[in-house]
Order: C-alpha cells, then structure tokens, then sequence
C-alpha cells in the first residue's frame, strides 16, 4: 500500500499508493501506547500514514516486520513526546518550570513507618518519602534544582541525598526498581484531534505530578473518548470538527 519510505530533512515521509484502505487488516480503532518504549516482540505502533474519510493507516512494527493497520480512528496515549501528535500536526504549547527532581522506587529499612508518608525540608531542596502498596517500598523524591546531578543517577547518590537532607543516617536503601530525573511541565494539545486521529492523556495534557491530576484528567480523557467513539462505531453520526 506504501512506496519505500525515504529520508527527507532529517526526516521519514511515507508515499501512498494506489490502493484500497480494504486491504490493510482492519481493526475497529486503535490506540498507540509507549511508542518509543513498547516491546517490540509483541508489536509497537511506529506512524500513522494517512487517513481519509474511511479510517486511518498505520504502520506497526515488530521484532522483525512492520504491518500496515488499517482503523476508523487512531488514539494516540503515548505521553509528552507523541509522535502521532506531531505527525498530526498538533502543537502542544506550555512550558518546562525550572525545577528538577530525583525520583527512585525503593525499599527502605529503618525507622519509618510503612503506611505513612515524610517529607523534610532542607536548604537545598526538599526531600520526600511516599509509601506504596508493597511492604517496604516507597517512592522517594528530591528536589535537585540547586545542585543538578549532571550525569546518571545511581542508587549510591540516592543513599546520600537521603542522609543528607532527611537526617536519617539508620535509613538503608535498597533494591530500586527505577531512578530517574525529571522536571515538571505544563503543557496542552493545541485541539485534541485532527479528523480521525485524537490525543489522549499526556499525548494531549502534562501538569504537575502534585496531587495525581495528570493519571486522573488522563483516565477521563479516555473514558469520555471510548464510549464516544463506541456509539460511532455502532452507527451514531461523526462531528466533522
């Protein structure tokens, strides 16, 4: 259904062929979901191509193929870098607060209690630990805006900021299951969709982590879209904007 893509700018564009959208394997609507990061043995979404007034191509790669898909609709739920948006056409316009943060998904040992949630003031940021379902495991986060780490973050500077600004030098840390730096946004989908193709959760929106907004505004975004989409596909007419 494609001509070889080619490399134009820095960039790969796709060519249409003449072809029906009837030949691509036919899904009722798809959702695009970790892009960059999904496991590519079970498939990961890569583009959409082209849509028109029958649905939406897209091209799905595996570990070792790529699949021409062939949807009513596409719903991108790939997070803050969306390639679908962007290929959409999409702005998403804000911007990036100049604070920076270590997060890391631990165990602790020591006097805290698990259930229960701390956080420390200090002169170079604040640090806290937020408890999670698992026994012994907490979420620590430590504002790094002062003193960037400027390099990877590894568990031995985890254990350091820890003593540092919480004062708990009988705290050990353990066994993390994910560290990272991350600074905060704000930033919105100048719309949410481009005919047949829509964003959704942070592919659409990003704000604070504070307070959980962005999982719960994402999770409603997509419920509102589903049982809409739902009564189109059962026959109900779609808007044209």
């Amino acid at each position: 259904m494609f001509r070889r893509r080619r490399q134009k700018g820095g960039r790969t564009h796709f060519h249409r062929r003449r072809s029906s959208f009837r030949k691509a394997r036919q899904k009722g609507f798809w959702v695009i979901s970790c892009a960059n990061t999904a496991d590519k043995s079970s498939g990961t979404p890569s583009s959409w191509n082209w849509q028109d007034a029958a649905g939406v191509i897209s091209r799905i790669r595996t570990a070792g193929a790529e699949e021409e898909v062939g949807s009513n609709f596409l719903v991108s739920c790939e997070g803050a870098h969306s390639l679908i948006r962007e290929q959409a056409g999409i702005g998403f316009t804000g911007k990036t607060y100049p604070l920076a943060f270590l997060l890391a998904d631990v165990e602790l040992d020591g006097p805290l209690k698990h259930g229960e949630n701390y956080v420390w003031m200090h002169k170079d940021g604040s640090f806290g630990a937020l408890s999670l379902p698992t026994p012994r495991t907490w979420r620590l986060i430590v504002d790094v805006t002062k003193n960037p780490p400027g390099s990877d973050v590894r568990l031995n500077l985890i254990r350091q900021l820890v003593i540092e600004r919480s004062g708990q030098r009988s705290l050990k840390v353990e066994h993390p299951t994910w560290i990272s730096e991350f600074k905060t946004h704000c930033r919105m989908a100048d719309r949410f969709r481009n005919s047949r193709v829509f964003v959704a959760g942070d592919a659409a929106h990003v704000h604070s982590p504070t307070g959980g907004q962005g999982i719960v505004t994402g999770i409603q975004d997509t419920a509102n879209l589903a049982w809409k989409l739902a009564r189109v596909l059962d026959g109900a007419r779609l808007s044209s904007c």
